[in-house]
């Protein structure tokens, strides 16, 4: 917040509300439960609220799937009750836990989870916004530039 910074990349949609920011959405990314070969549902052919409903369901306590909007879109639509959100205090413990076979994530759909030990399931009309911020008073050219450059990038390497 001291101004040092050109640009942040960043999941979180309270940059949007910020009135100090200036953003621009870059991309969006689907998201997907994601289980380790170890996870009972790994055999799964579809994750529903019935098969979810004894399961623990990991959350990281950074970017926006910590938000209430997204823990209240969960237990709407897949009756996740409080109880089984185990909240995490970083990715690379939420990692760890997914690995270990813990549990059930939801993360964005990336190709390095959907071979080999894990699989992802998609959730059906529910993405993230990668959002791009800078303050409103940095006039650096080459931040225009990078956003366009990672907006091109972003828009060829989207799943079709």
């Amino acid at each position: 917040r001291q101004d040092d910074l050109d640009l942040i990349i960043t999941l979180s949609r309270e940059a949007r509300n910020d009135n100090l920011l200036q953003t621009r959405d870059i991309f969006s990314t689907d998201l997907a439960f994601t289980v380790h070969e170890s996870h009972p549902l790994f055999g799964t052919t579809v994750i529903t609220a019935e098969n979810l409903k004894h399961q623990r369901i990991l959350i990281s306590a950074e970017g926006t799937k910590g938000s209430s909007s997204f823990i209240n879109l969960l237990q709407t639509y897949y009756h996740i009750t409080e109880e089984q959100f185990l909240f995490l205090g970083s990715m690379d413990e939420l990692l760890s836990y997914l690995a270990s076979g813990s549990g059930i994530a939801v993360l964005s759909g990336q190709k390095r989870f959907s071979r080999n030990h894990y699989r992802q399931f998609p959730l059906k009309d529910v993405s993230e916004i990668i959002t791009a911020a800078w303050f409103y008073n940095n006039h650096n050219p080459a931040r225009t530039f990078l956003l366009d450059e990672i907006t091109k990038s972003g828009a060829k390497n989207q799943p079709e």
